[in-house]
């Protein structure tokens, strides 16, 4: 009775563990806490088990600092930690670009010199401690070449090539109310999260992007700085059918 109990506490603790994000040298670029982890989970394992998560999933948010690149990140990890597939997190965000600095190198090269033909994919992607992990970020990319960059054939193109490398792709988006391009950007992705601020995001700004991504589909909307399950009268917002 003893082992199983201790086999028990065991099986509960690795349930219930927080993960930790880090490159493949074993630096920590992110601590994601049980609570969090848990709730990520939950909503990975409606998504792949409910009827199949999308290829291609966009966090998105109406303001900035509302933690999208956050949960990107949780997501991501959470995914490919918990089943075996490939999973890249793709860093859309030209605006307020965080995985450079994540990994110590603000001036990194991403995205931006893959659209350029200055680089490959091997050249810019971040490999994690988990094989099946890999993080793309956006590189530096011209204020004035972002409206164009957003809406071009050949963002779409390499956004589809990479699809063909990975199992998931998860897209973080720049604010949707701070940029007319985070609507472009969204299209590139087959279904959409968005993120709200628990206490700081009106009822209306979440209205008006429900609006944007009224054409694709909406997975859910995520509490954050809180819980990652919404209120009802968040989830009344998402339109039925």
């Amino acid at each position: 009775m003893k082992l199983f109990g201790r086999r028990k506490q065991q099986t509960f603790q690795a349930q219930h563990a927080g993960l930790s994000l880090r490159t493949a040298d074993d630096k920590e670029l992110s601590y994601f806490p049980p609570a969090i982890v848990s709730n990520v989970r939950h909503m990975v394992t409606e998504q792949v088990y409910g009827g199949g998560l999308p290829a291609r999933v966009a966090m998105l948010a109406a303001l900035h600092g509302e933690g999208v690149t956050y949960t990107s990140l949780a997501f991501g990890l959470t995914l490919a930690h918990d089943i075996a597939i490939d999973v890249c997190i793709v860093e859309l965000n030209w605006w307020q670009s965080e995985f450079g600095r994540m990994i110590g190198n603000p001036e990194a090269p991403g995205l931006a010199a893959v659209v350029a033909g200055d680089a490959s994919f091997d050249e810019v992607l971040i490999k994690t401690n988990l094989p099946n992990l890999t993080l793309m970020p956006a590189g530096f990319l011209p204020a004035e070449r972002r409206h164009n960059i957003a809406r071009s054939g050949v963002l779409r193109e390499t956004i589809e090539h990479l699809s063909q490398r990975y199992d998931h792709l998860i897209l973080d988006l720049p604010a949707m109310l701070a940029t007319s391009d985070a609507l472009a950007l969204s299209s590139l992705a087959e279904a959409c999260c968005i993120v709200v601020r628990q206490g700081i995001t009106r009822t209306a700004s979440v209205k008006q992007v429900l609006e944007y991504v009224k054409e694709q589909q909406v997975l859910g909307i995520i509490l954050n700085q809180s819980s990652f399950s919404a209120p009802r009268w968040l989830l009344n917002l998402i339109p039925q059918g």
